[in-house]
């Protein structure tokens, strides 16, 4: 994976698989102190501390239709080869927490790629989960709650073609007054 927004997805589709229903993705994009952070939190099955060692390790996968699991392991040598950090956090049956950092400028941080479908991407599949984002780039940020959106929807399902025009127009504006 070339994009952070890659790997968000990636970690977001974990928080699925580990049937969260909430996932919390936030991005801190700070050049004042030279720093990007990625940290996805959800309340899915979470694990113990012998799982946590295991998916950090490129050939462990809980996926039956796969021998490698490498998104974990890609993002941590990717988080600590730019002089950031990684770090997992778990409690079983409660919460799972993955952190990473980057030194803004280093030469091998990869973009953050594509927020704006990767975003829309995770909204239109979460019928079954909450998401919340939170982005921060410098001094302005975007915030995106789908429980309240889903509260003044009602019956109208995330999928319906004029709420997924809604997202899309919504993510641009909000993406430019960022400039990302």
């Amino acid at each position: 994976m070339d994009e952070l927004s890659l790997h968000i997805l990636d970690i977001v589709q974990n928080s699925i698989s580990a049937k969260a229903t909430l996932i919390e993705v936030k991005l801190i994009d700070d050049s004042k102190n030279d720093k990007i952070e990625i940290e996805i939190f959800d309340n899915g099955v979470g694990m113990d501390e012998e799982e946590i060692k295991k998916v950090q390790d490129p050939f462990y996968t809980t996926k039956n239709f796969k021998k490698v699991g490498l998104g974990i392991p890609l993002l941590k040598q990717m988080a600590l080869s730019c002089n950031g950090e990684f770090k997992i956090e778990s409690k079983k049956g409660e919460f799972t927490r993955v952190y990473a950092s980057f030194k803004k400028s280093h030469p091998d941080v990869p973009p953050i790629g594509n927020l704006k479908d990767t975003i829309l991407t995770i909204i239109l599949s979460s019928n079954n989960f909450d998401i919340k984002f939170h982005y921060r780039k410098d001094n302005k940020f975007f915030e995106l709650d789908t429980k309240e959106i889903k509260n003044i929807l009602g019956d109208i399902p995330l999928n319906h073609p004029e709420v997924i025009k809604f997202f899309k127009n919504y993510l641009e504006e909000n993406f430019l007054n960022l400039e990302v």
